[in-house]
């Protein structure tokens, strides 16, 4: 019974680790489609001039393009600091590309300086070397649940 649940815990984290750079890789081919439509969206009269409109699409498919690639680095690090740094990004975007009226912007910027100060002052020098597993097996042996490792018989 215990090398079952060894195994079926070693099967279930290999395959969990695949689909999760499946999702990423994934992510990374939508990246690389829509940076080529990202170009196609400037429209560019004789004076080189662009209209607010186009400026605010063309911000708009950036900051979300930018926001999936730190998704990705979420994905694949699982470190604290890239999921804050991925949760500052989407909420800037909102901030930046969406319209908002005072108190939206008051309450994301509220938010923003939380999540910077989380990231200053909260987070050690492990949090951001450690990985999610490192976290898990942390929480597990603070509540004293114990899972067989596969080197240990």
């Amino acid at each position: 019974m215990k090398n079952f649940k060894k195994n079926a815990m070693a099967f279930f984290q290999a395959a969990l680790e695949i689909l999760e750079l499946g999702i990423a890789l994934v992510l990374l081919i939508f990246i690389a489609i829509n940076l080529v439509n990202l170009f196609c969206h400037i429209h560019v009269d004789e004076s080189l001039t662009t209209s607010f409109k186009t400026l605010q699409h063309f911000l708009e498919l950036s900051l979300n393009l930018i926001i999936c690639t730190e998704f990705i680095k979420m994905i694949y690090t699982h470190t604290m600091e890239a999921v804050l740094e991925a949760l500052i990004f989407a909420i800037a975007r909102g901030m930046i590309a969406g319209h908002t009226g005072g108190e939206q912007t008051l309450l994301y910027v509220v938010a923003i300086l939380i999540l910077m100060v989380t990231r200053k002052f909260l987070l050690t020098e492990a949090d951001t070397a450690q990985s999610f597993h490192t976290h898990l097996e942390d929480f597990l042996k603070h509540f004293q649940i114990k899972i067989k490792d596969s080197d240990s018989k």
